[in-house]
């Protein structure tokens, strides 16, 4: 309902104000202003602010809507016209998605039919328009056993030499027919796996795969030997071997140390660490160039060392042979432990009738072994006097000799020197 204009009520007496007249004519055109105007007139109010309620009345005669929004029993007007229009494109597209298949249809019937026409008139006559059709998706579809038969029965020729190879395959021919194999050139023979395709596959099936143990008369070997584990022996197969190139080697790891060749090979010889130890010559003769050994001699003679009970450090200044280098200044120095033999000659001079004892001591770190001489009525003035012992030394021990001699005054007793090694210690590793 449209809002009600306030009229002035008029006062009672019979009497009427102009200004109330007024000012009611007034207040009913300003209400007749805001009511909707029906005929388009100029000015006229035709905006709502409110809803319109028909009241269940229709609308009638009605030109152009335009509205933002209109819904129908809660659906949008606007949602359903495009949807509409959505399924309409798509059945139009599908429409032509559905020419374009007829036509490619069309399209390989016309190619299949053309491919046809052109296998029959190369002689393959027998096959049929599916049978082409097959061949031509041969990638996605199975050609059966009778259509390969129709295709063995075709009239296309084999060259003369194709059926000149085929008319020689006999009846029944088995590939484990040895002669036919050989003949055919297909034969594996002097143990050649080279024209195998798998040759580890060929290796396991005669008997020579990794887990087989097979027995031979005889082997030569044209490369290396070398063990899978990983420690394991190699042999080399190498003419020049070497000291540093050993050819039995017990762990392929360390190439340095084996049994060797010596001398361009004639020899055998231990090695290790690339240095070569026992050696057996060509004549069976065993050395090794690497055992401890030594010889030296004092070559000048040392003047008044003892007699007075002095235990005199003898001299040994000359080198005759130092096998390892181990002896300096007098004393010999054990590389390893075991068992030495060692021998000292000393020749000494000017003793006299009072002495009464000569002691002769190799000293080792373990122990000192004593020789003496008590007889000193049958002491020359001039003698040697010797001592040999098997030691037991351990690596880094030393050995030294002295010379003793007792009950003279003074010290008066001579050791001899000269170029004929008269005074000498020798010794060597014996095991």
């Amino acid at each position: 309902m449209a809002t009600r204009t306030t009229l002035v009520t008029f006062p009672g007496g019979g009497r009427y104000d102009v200004s109330v007249l007024n000012s009611n004519f007034i207040a009913l055109r300003d209400a007749h202003d805001s009511l909707l105007g029906t005929d388009g007139t100029s000015g006229d109010n035709n905006t709502m602010t409110g809803d319109l309620d028909m009241g269940g009345k229709d609308i009638l005669d009605v030109g152009t809507v335009v509205a933002d929004e209109i819904t129908v029993d809660g659906d949008s007007i606007a949602a359903s016209v495009a949807a509409a229009a959505a399924s309409a494109t798509a059945a139009a597209t599908s429409e032509t998605n559905a020419a374009t298949s007829e036509t490619n249809a069309a399209t390989s019937e016309t190619n299949a039919a053309a491919d046809l026409a052109t296998m029959q008139a190369n002689g393959l006559t027998s096959l049929t328009a599916a049978e082409v059709d097959q061949l031509e998706n041969i990638n996605a579809v199975t050609i059966s056993n009778a259509q390969w038969v129709d295709l063995g029965a075709s009239s296309a020729s084999y060259t003369a030499a194709e059926e000149t190879k085929l008319s020689g395959i006999e009846t029944a021919a088995d590939k484990t027919d040895v002669t036919n194999v050989a003949a055919a050139g297909g034969l594996i023979d002097t143990n050649n796996l080279s024209d195998v395709a798998l040759a580890s596959t060929a290796r396991t099936n005669i008997g020579v795969g990794t887990g087989d143990t097979p027995t031979f008369a005889g082997m030569q070997l044209a490369g290396d030997y070398t063990a899978d584990n990983a420690a394991g022996p190699k042999i080399i197969n190498d003419e020049a071997v070497s000291v540093t190139n050993p050819v039995f080697i017990p762990d392929k790891a360390d190439e340095t140390t084996g049994i060797g060749g010596a001398d361009g090979g004639q020899n055998i010889a231990l090695i290790t660490a690339g240095l070569q130890g026992l050696t057996q010559n060509s004549d069976a003769s065993v050395n090794n160039a690497l055992q401890p050994a030594f010889l030296f001699y004092n070559s000048a003679t040392d003047s008044d060392v003892t007699g007075n009970e002095t235990a005199a450090t003898v001299d040994f200044d000359t080198e005759v042979f130092d096998q390892g280098s181990d002896f300096a200044t007098d004393t010999f120095t054990a590389p390893v432990t075991g068992r030495y033999s060692l021998t000292a000659n000393i020749r000494f001079s000017g003793i006299t009738a009072a002495a009464d004892n000569v002691i002769l001591n190799i000293i080792t770190s373990n122990r000192t072994y004593r020789f003496s001489y008590n007889k000193t009525n049958d002491i020359a003035i001039d003698m040697t006097f010797s001592g040999t012992v098997i030691a037991d030394m351990d690596a880094a021990d030393t050995v030294t000799v002295t010379l003793t001699v007792q009950g003279e005054s003074g010290d008066v007793v001579d050791v001899f020197g000269s170029g004929a090694a008269n005074t000498n210690f020798s010794g060597c590793l014996l095991a």
